[in-house]
């Protein structure tokens, strides 16, 4: 506000740059205009155009844990998010391992937009497995590209992949349960590389329990070789019904051979319950006789008819 004594006095406007969640910079452009005595019809309106950095660094936030790692066999996560909101399209982030043969990622690709683009998403390591019984690492890089991103990098992630490779047989699941006159399975697979083809016997010690070879039910031969080592093989089990009303708690061994000096694996526990509720049953019996016992007083004396088949009584009665 200016008078006849303060016309020319400066004033200070103070201009604030608003927030928003992207990381482009902008411009802002205030308009003057004056009112009052003459100044309504004789002043033009005054211009000043403001050039708004942007305080929110473009960014992409990898969230791993301090020494990320992975067993053989096995996957773990991490989160990648952007820092800001993308402008001028939909941002892509692609995660590649340094080393397939150690660990591979999943998925292929991560995309961002102005509606997701601070919800975290998950990438998925697998810990491969190996010939070897020693630990290995991979660095899994972050490849950019798409909107106001397109020159920003991204932090990578360093896995360690711990070995299981001691040699052995896995068998998994460690314990099994099915009920009577049911089947379940299970599976068997190698820790470790052989030099040659690996036989692993499946051996029921009863009849109640069964493997699927048809032959011998009580067996079952996996062979592994050299190529597919480390894929799992399956093994079917059933359960005889039996007349108790008792839950059983048998096993199947696992004799090795052609392996590196192991000669047997661990045996599975498996419980099988019983289907058979206690009780008692009745049947009813055809051409049932009836006894009546007709006494007089002071003595006793049966005689018998015939009665339903369905009823059957008897009794002495003394008078």
């Amino acid at each position: 506000r200016f008078d006849a004594t303060t016309w020319n006095v400066p004033r200070t406007v103070i201009v604030h740059g608003a927030e928003d969640d992207d990381g482009a910079a902008g411009t802002a452009t205030l308009r003057h205009t004056a009112s009052g005595a003459d100044y309504g019809r004789r002043a033009p309106a005054v211009e000043v155009t403001f050039a708004v950095a942007d305080d929110d660094p473009l960014a992409v936030v990898v969230d791993a844990p301090a020494g990320f790692e992975v067993n053989e066999g096995s996957t773990a996560t991490y989160a990648v998010a952007l820092a800001t909101a993308p402008v001028g399209g939909p941002v892509t982030v692609t995660p590649t391992s340094s080393d397939t043969a150690v660990a591979t990622v999943s998925p292929a690709a991560l995309t961002f937009t102005a509606g997701n683009w601070n919800r975290p998403q998950r990438v998925t390591v697998a810990g491969e497995l190996d010939g070897d019984s020693t630990d290995g690492s991979a660095m899994i890089t972050h490849a950019v590209s798409g909107g106001d991103y397109g020159a920003v990098s991204a932090a990578p992630v360093t896995v360690a992949v711990r070995d299981t490779g001691a040699v052995g047989v896995r068998i998994e699941p460690p314990t099994l349960t099915l009920r009577e006159g049911a089947g379940s399975s299970y599976r068997v697979r190698l820790n470790t590389q052989p030099a040659s083809d690996v036989t692993v016997t499946a051996t029921s010690a009863t009849t109640a329990l069964a493997v699927d070879e048809d032959e011998t039910p009580q067996t079952r031969v996996l062979t592994f070789t050299t190529a597919d080592w480390d894929t799992a093989q399956t093994v079917r089990v059933s359960a005889a019904a039996d007349d108790d009303a008792a839950d059983a708690a048998l096993s199947i061994t696992h004799a090795v051979s052609g392996y590196a000096g192991v000669t047997t694996a661990p045996a599975l526990p498996v419980t099988v319950e019983d289907d058979d509720a206690p009780g008692i049953a009745f049947a009813p019996a055809a051409g049932v006789a009836l006894s009546e016992c007709c006494a007089g007083r002071g003595r006793t004396r049966t005689g018998c008819s015939t009665r339903s088949p369905q009823r059957t009584r008897r009794w002495t009665r003394r008078r």
